[in-house]
């Protein structure tokens, strides 16, 4: 019996009005002409790069490091593994957590968390997520990861937690080696467990960040 494939969506929408972190402004989005008046539809839309489900490149926190435009395709694609994590908001997860699922994680992996917090998506506790530990970041640059995504704002603390001279130890750690970060993904859709993700931004030249539409493969 031949498998289908489905691709499967895991972004969050762009709307006025949507989530955005504290230094971000919501996008804006405005009629030009419609079909109905002239003789075809066109939109203005203005936003930041790091609105909605956006990927991170180096240049976000490495000075000289690589933009959205400079990292090859290859870098956007590939073997994913979405590991589930039972984490409250506010509180951190561990290696601990991660080896607990009994999951292998291997050299070359997108890494999907999946909290739960995605499906918060719009409700006024969202920016209260959990959030990577240190020294998890650290492990996933040792074993290798590819990217590392998440369904919340940042991988880093949320801001009400962090102190002064909060440093963004997460995007440094990850991004210093060039394992890329995708936020406010929406994995509702996957089970734990494997497939083929893509997560292509938008080729912003220069850019630190750029939406993307991140979509998942599955075998029925």
């Amino acid at each position: 019996m031949t498998m289908a494939l489905r691709w499967v969506d895991l972004s969050q929408p762009i709307y006025e009005g949507m989530p955005h972190g504290h230094v971000v402004p919501g996008p804006t989005l405005k009629s030009l002409q419609t079909s109905a008046s002239a003789d075809f539809s066109m939109m203005e839309y203005r936003g930041g790069t790091h609105l909605g489900t956006h990927v991170d490149a180096p240049v976000h926190f490495v000075p000289g490091g690589k933009t959205i435009d400079q990292l090859s395709l290859d870098r956007f694609a590939g073997e994913g593994i979405v590991v589930p994590i039972a984490r409250p908001g506010k509180e951190g997860f561990s290696v601990a957590d991660v080896e607990r699922t009994g999951l292998e994680i291997r050299a070359g992996d997108i890494l999907l968390f999946k909290t739960g917090w995605g499906a918060k998506w719009g409700e006024q506790d969202y920016h209260l997520h959990p959030y990577l530990e240190e020294e998890l970041a650290r492990w996933l640059v040792e074993r290798g990861a590819k990217m590392v995504g998440v369904d919340f704002v940042t991988p880093d603390m949320p801001f009400p937690l962090r102190g002064k001279d909060f440093a963004y130890p997460i995007h440094r750690t990850l991004l210093g080696a060039e394992v890329l970060i995708i936020e406010n993904l929406n994995l509702t859709p996957l089970a734990p467990g494997r497939y083929l993700v893509q997560a292509f931004p938008m080729p912003l030249r220069g850019a630190d960040a750029a939406p993307a539409r991140v979509s998942a493969m599955l075998r029925e």
